[in-house]
């Protein structure tokens, strides 16, 4: 489908409906520019985001190489639909997109979220932490993960639960590690210092 043609659409449309929507709220009223205006571009954000609203229903229509003419009336449908109830319209679409950057959001949070890894590394200790200080450190650094779990940190160094919550809390008061709520329940991260050390 053609680039302009499109556009056109788009505009003629969101014109036409929002006129359309003006006289199914106003119908006893005497006309006035003014109070147009408003339905009208009301109409015009509907009807420009339908090519929005056909790709994420995964509609091929827009991406047609050939100028066929029902594609264009289709097309043409779906604005003027859009546009005479585009409050409705655009309050769908808004709470789809919402919903998925919520969604996104959730995935990239689960992706940086630790469940449990079995590695172990090896211990460099160069600084005045102690033994298992260094060790949990090392573990935040050679580990994929940015949220941390107790299980994921003990299986990975070999340590107690107890023993990487105690170090954990030892290492939150010096300021290289930090709790954050996670969906999967408390998590920890290093600090920007904890990579210093």
């Amino acid at each position: 489908m053609n680039t302009s043609n499109i556009i056109w659409i788009i505009v003629g449309t969101g014109i036409f409906g929002g006129v359309i929507n003006y006289y199914r709220s106003l119908y006893d009223k005497k006309f006035e520019f003014s109070q147009v205006i408003r339905p009208v571009l009301i109409g015009l954000a509907a009807a420009a985001l339908v090519p929005l609203f056909l790709n994420m229903i995964s509609s091929d229509l827009l991406k047609a190489k050939d100028d066929v003419t029902t594609n264009y009336f289709v097309f043409l449908g779906f604005c003027l639909i859009a546009s005479i109830f585009s409050g409705e319209f655009i309050d769908s679409i808004g709470k789809k997109v919402l919903n998925q950057i919520g969604e996104v959001k959730k995935e990239i949070e689960e992706t940086n979220t630790e469940d449990d890894s079995p590695e172990i590394n090896e211990l460099n200790q160069d600084n005045d932490l102690t033994e298992n200080q260094n060790l949990v450190l090392k573990a935040f650094i050679e580990n994929k993960y940015t949220y941390r779990s107790i299980s994921g940190l003990a299986s990975q160094t070999g340590l107690d639960k107890t023993v990487i919550k105690k170090e954990l809390v030892d290492l939150g008061k010096l300021g290289l590690t930090e709790v954050v709520e996670r969906q999967k329940g408390p998590r920890w991260k290093i600090t920007s210092e904890g990579y210093k050390k």
